[in-house]
This record gives structure tokens, sequence and C-alpha cells, in this order.
């Protein structure tokens, strides 16, 4: 039975790797000195903070996520955000939230985008456009909290503060295929909505 746990745990441990792998691309040479040169200077404004134990150090959370911002913001959208709390848990809750905040304020400037395309191509008239903007609007903070629920954590550290608080900051990356996808069905229920 412990062997079955063992081969188990180690198929999606192998799974987990691979995946997690083929989600980012080799850099060349000169984008590795790059990358080099943007993790110093980022590690010099991270002075002070640290991780939780288990995570990875500070110095590979920082390349990751630099990694992504400079090479690969054609496929990820990415929130940041810290906030300050008693506890690191409640902390790091805001932070998240406030960083899923700030990807759904990237997404409301889609599905703009997409409404007006839309009402270019005379799909919508005038009133129609306005009308499916605002139901647009009004779901997309419900579908945005309960379809990226989980999203590629590029970094998290904390640092304790003087006057006892502890200070969260947690940058995640959300694949722009999905947000895409979501935009897409938001503007289409919108649309259903307006022409009832």
């Amino acid at each position: 039975m412990k062997l079955l746990y063992l081969l188990l745990a180690a198929t999606i441990s192998f799974a987990f790797t691979a995946n997690v792998s083929a989600q980012t691309r080799e850099l060349t040479k000169d984008e590795k000195k790059e990358l080099d040169k943007e993790v110093k200077e980022s590690l010099k404004s991270l002075e002070g903070w640290q991780v939780k134990p288990g995570s990875l150090s500070l110095q590979a959370q920082q390349r990751r996520s630099s990694q992504v911002q400079l090479f690969e913001e054609d496929k990820w959208i990415v929130g940041s955000a810290s906030s300050t709390g008693s506890i690191y848990d409640a902390a790091r809750l805001q932070a998240m939230t406030l960083a899923k905040s700030e990807v759904a304020g990237q997404m409301e400037t889609q599905i703009t985008e997409m409404i007006d395309a839309k009402a270019e191509n005379k799909e919508l008239g005038n009133g129609t456009a306005e009308s499916v903007t605002d139901i647009a609007m009004k779901s997309k903070a419900k579908i945005v909290d309960k379809k990226v629920r989980r999203p590629r954590i590029l970094m998290e550290c904390y640092r304790n503060l003087p006057n006892g608080n502890i200070e969260v900051l947690v940058r995640l990356a959300i694949d722009k295929n999905t947000v895409e996808d979501l935009v897409e069905k938001i503007v289409e229920d919108a649309i259903k909505q307006a022409q009832e």
C-alpha cells in the first residue's frame, strides 16, 4: 500500500513539474543576461523581505516573476499588490484579492474594447452597446472570482514591520487565453441579456 502511495505521489510530482516547465520557454543568452540584471536590481528593492519556509527563495521567485514580465507578457496578465495586517494569512488574503482586482481592471479594458469592436462592426446599436457595457461590467467581478481561482503565483514574500504588523507582497499571473475566453463569454452573455 505504501508503494502505491509513493508511486502516486511520484506521478503527481512528475506531472506538476512537467506542466510548470512547459509553461516557460527557454531564454537566449542575451535574454538571460537581461534577466539576471533585472533580478539583481529588483532584489535591491526587496531587501528585508523574506519567504515562508518551504517556498522558493526570494531570488528564484523574483527571477520567475521578471521572466514572465519581461519575456512572456504576451502570454500572461500580471497583477500585484501588497497588504499589511496583524497576521500573515489575513494580509496574504487581502493582497491576493487586490492582485486579482488588478487583473479584473485589465479585463475591464478588454471588455470595453470588445464591445466597441462589436459596435463598430454594426452588430450592436448605440443603445444596445451601452446596455451591454453596463451588464458586462456588473457581471465581470462575479465571473472573474469564479473562474480565476487558481492563478499562477509568481512571487509571495513578507516582511515584519516595526509596529509588529506583517506586510505581504503577492504577484500573480493569469493566462491571457483564459482571460480572453472569460471576456468573450462575459460579452456574449451581456449581449444576450441586452437583446432580450
